[in-house]
């Protein structure tokens, strides 16, 4: 925030609405383009910040603001007006390297985005992060500015500093409105970014089932791979947003098969990050089968190491998975749930069988595994229920 005591009276009539003050302050041929104290913010940057839905907060004796609510939005449109007209450079940088271009679409003010392209804004400013306005506008589903915008775009799918798109981050955000517009104006559906991550995958890990039917009739690949080898299914499992998702994702073919570059499944990462009713989805509505891994582990593993995967150790206890099951490093569901202190899970592994004693092929108990890790509580709870502390 600016620290408005310390600032110019052109910067704080701006701020607060004050036109008539502004006009005499640029009538006593005040410097329009004056430097804030602070983020080298100049006025302009400032009235396109506020043309949007802003409000300031008013000092109940103030007498900066003369605007009613009714039409303090039209004040600050007119204010980016008279400023652009009086010599204010549009295409001024602050210490974010943002323009006040930039600033009216993140106020998702087309107006003032309109009145800024009229004095010859650059739609294709950098930001320190490489976001353009359009990036800005589908981030916040400014809409009405990307269409203003998009005629003056050099290139629709330049990428930020992450290599994402306006596309991608319209995707992350769930801007349906935003993804149809960049689609309808020629965005690829396949473009992807550093970690080769498309919008097909931010929709599914955001469980956006509008989108992804969207981005798959403009051409997405439903098993397109990242980095890390996760396909959109894998994504959506891993993040348990929406089972419609994952249900959606399956009846378009996606490879339920497939697995990251960690060799972990759809069941794997349903289980690791604690989604039982992704489980349940899986199971029972499209039948899939479960499986360890290339290094032994199975699904019961990951569950009994997560936080919130109490549920899911119950869910495949239920269907008769074997409590005391080793990995190809003999590490038992139980070892696993005290390596990292998840005493819920280690509660119902016992109830149902789990051995305490029993040791991996470092020689380490759960007791061992616990105690080395500082898991005072796992600790507690194994002593209690009979580990051996002297093995």
């Amino acid at each position: 925030m600016i620290d408005l005591r310390s600032e110019s009276p052109l910067i704080q009539a701006v701020f607060y609405g004050n036109i008539d003050e502004v006009k005499s302050l640029l009538n006593k041929k005040i410097e329009v383009n004056y430097q804030s104290l602070y983020g080298k913010l100049r006025p302009l940057h400032v009235a396109a910040h506020c043309s949007g839905n802003f409000k300031p907060v008013q000092k109940e004796d103030s007498q900066e603001a003369n605007s009613s609510d009714e039409n303090l939005h039209e004040t600050y449109i007119q204010m980016v007006k008279l400023l652009c007209q009086t010599g204010a450079r549009v295409n001024i940088k602050d210490s974010n390297q943002l323009t006040p271009l930039h600033y009216a679409c993140r106020s998702n003010s087309h107006r003032a985005v309109e009145i800024l392209l009229g004095y010859s804004a650059d739609a294709n400013a950098r930001d320190k992060n490489w976001q353009t306005p359009l990036h800005i506008c589908s981030m916040y589903n400014a809409v009405e500015c990307a269409r203003l915008i998009l005629p003056y775009i050099l290139n629709i799918d330049a990428s930020d500093k992450q290599g994402r798109s306006s596309l991608a981050h319209a995707c992350f955000n769930g801007n349906y409105e935003m993804v149809e517009l960049l689609l309808q104006n020629g965005a690829n559906s396949n473009i992807h970014d550093k970690h080769e991550r498309k919008p097909i995958h931010w929709a599914s890990y955001m469980g956006y089932t509008d989108l992804i039917n969207l981005l798959v009739k403009h051409g997405a690949d439903v098993n397109s791979l990242d980095k890390d080898l996760y396909t959109p299914l894998l994504a959506a499992c891993a993040s348990g947003k929406s089972e419609e998702t994952i249900k959606l994702l399956i009846d378009l073919e996606s490879d339920v098969t497939s697995t990251t570059l960690q060799d972990s499944n759809i069941f794997h990462l349903a289980c690791l990050n604690g989604h039982d009713h992704v489980v349940r989805e899986l199971l029972y509505t499209h039948n899939l089968s479960i499986a360890q891994n290339s290094k032994g582990y199975h699904p019961l593993h990951y569950a009994a190491s997560c936080k919130r995967g109490a549920f899911c150790v119950e869910l495949l206890i239920g269907l008769n998975y074997d409590v005391n099951m080793n990995s190809h490093d003999k590490k038992t569901p139980m070892h696993l749930a005290a390596l990292h202190g998840i005493t819920s899970s280690a509660q119902v592994l016992f109830s149902n069988g789990a051995l305490i004693n029993v040791k991996d092929s470092d020689g380490n108990t759960p007791l061992h595994l616990a105690a080395s890790n500082g898991q005072t509580s796992m600790v507690e709870f194994l002593v209690e229920s009979g580990a051996n502390i002297y093995m």
